[in-house]
């Protein structure tokens, strides 16, 4: 498996929060458990959150008050029949940290502390963060809850650490003692990881170099409708993992998460997975109609490495086909060095 020091670069990659994880500033080879991994990471961002206050917006309040706040609830007034003591139900907004942002991270905190194989110090760090929060609102730690969240662009730590909780809350099963849960190791589940490093090599190649516009292709199929026009319209879109683009070449990359990448099927165990190879030619042939680039452009199929180094040169029409794989189990440096390689020729 993946060592969690170099999940925590592709996530953050993923994430596109590079910049964010450099100002938490954890020492990844310090952990060998994701769950004491990411509580380092929120420990260590909460505290420069409290440090410079936490973010606060205006939220709507219904409370008794005394004389009128905002706007006067008549109907809920008159039910308390308290108005003979100068007090009413008034409906006003307020400037607090009560917002979803703040509950979620307190959520997470408190999900945390619950977990019986996390270390002590890290535990303890925990419940000292715990005692500094202002009241906040509790809200269920599920995956549903960060949907609520609205973030400014200028909220970047928050994203950050939202992204943290958000992946705790989505690797979370319960225990047999109720109202405990511990945390699942989802590096084995590889449509998870496929997503994880699909993200990752996007966010990688747009911003470790200059020489090719990365984006996501969408690509129609290039077919006639025989008899009636819209049929065309049953026709799904596809898109690219990645299209990478510079005046003089063009790339096609699809992303594959496989433990093992080499089994076609049970009787061809050393054999390419025939649908990635479907797959990328499609992308090849029904978007060669659009400029000279793209008439010759190449496919390049990335898998991570598992036992030997995958290195697969073809030909297809006019089309360079390129399987290759990348050593997550390497340094960092060095997988950073093996994935600028892959553009090279």
């Amino acid at each position: 498996m993946i060592p969690i020091q170099n999940l925590y670069y592709l996530l953050c990659y993923a994430w596109n929060t590079l910049e964010e994880a450099e100002r938490v500033a954890i020492d990844t080879e310090q952990y060998q458990k994701m769950p004491d991994l990411f509580a380092k990471v929120l420990i260590n961002g909460m505290w420069i959150l409290l440090k410079r206050g936490l973010d606060q917006d205006y939220q709507l309040q219904e409370q008794e008050v005394a004389g009128v706040k905002g706007k006067l609830n008549l109907s809920a007034t008159l039910k308390t029949n308290r108005l003979y003591l100068q007090k009413t139900t008034c409906t006003y907004d307020e400037y607090s940290a009560d917002v979803p942002s703040n509950q979620l991270l307190a959520a997470c905190l408190r999900q945390l502390v619950t977990m019986p194989d996390l270390d002590k110090s890290l535990k303890a760090d925990l419940q000292k963060i715990q005692r500094m929060l202002p009241p906040l609102s509790s809200i269920p730690f599920h995956p549903r809850s960060f949907e609520r969240v609205k973030l400014r662009p200028d909220q970047r730590l928050y994203v950050f650490l939202l992204h943290v909780c958000r992946i705790i809350a989505e690797n979370l099963l319960p225990t047999e003692n109720p109202g405990r849960f511990q945390f699942v190791d989802f590096r084995r589940d590889e449509r998870k990881m496929n997503r994880v490093f699909e993200s990752f090599l996007f966010r990688f190649f747009q911003k470790e170099q200059s020489q090719y516009w990365v984006r996501r292709e969408q690509i129609r199929w290039q077919w006639q409708a025989t008899q009636d026009p819209q049929h065309l319209n049953y026709l799904p879109l596809m898109e690219t993992d990645l299209t990478l683009e510079s005046p003089a070449r063009k790339i096609i990359i699809d992303a594959k998460y496989y433990r093992y990448p080499l089994g076609g099927s049970r009787f061809e165990a050393d054999k390419l997975v025939s649908a990635n190879l479907y797959q990328l030619s499609s992308y090849l042939l029904n978007q060669e109609h659009r400029d000279e680039r793209s008439k010759v452009a190449t496919g390049m199929l990335i898998y991570p490495q598992t036992e030997a180094p995958l290195r697969l040169d073809y030909r297809f029409g006019e089309h360079d086909i390129l399987v290759r794989s990348v050593n997550l189990n390497a340094h960092w440096r060095e997988i950073h060095g093996e994935l600028l390689g892959l553009l090279k020729g």
